[in-house]
């Protein structure tokens, strides 16, 4: 279930989620995705979920039709009261 009984985001929008929360917080926006990834090179990791979620939990079938809340570590955006 998604935070504030809002819609969950479908799987494939997960990324563009997580882009969308770094870019609203960098204090320094630029068009130039070069200078973006110097600025969050973690974005490149592709075990950036990882830190988030338990291997088993990703490769439930929970995770893999839907959406599921990290069991590790809340999103940097959702703050302590995970």
């Amino acid at each position: 279930m998604s935070p504030a009984g809002s819609a969950a985001p479908e799987p494939a929008s997960l990324f563009d989620e997580l882009m969308a929360e770094v870019t609203a917080a960098s204090e320094h926006a630029t068009p130039d995705f070069g200078a973006f990834i110097d600025r969050h090179p973690a974005l490149l990791d592709k075990r950036l979920l990882t830190r988030f979620y338990r291997s088993t939990t990703l490769a439930g079938p929970q995770a893999r039709t839907g959406w599921v809340e990290p069991d590790l570590v809340a999103f940097p955006w959702q703050g302590s009261d995970h």
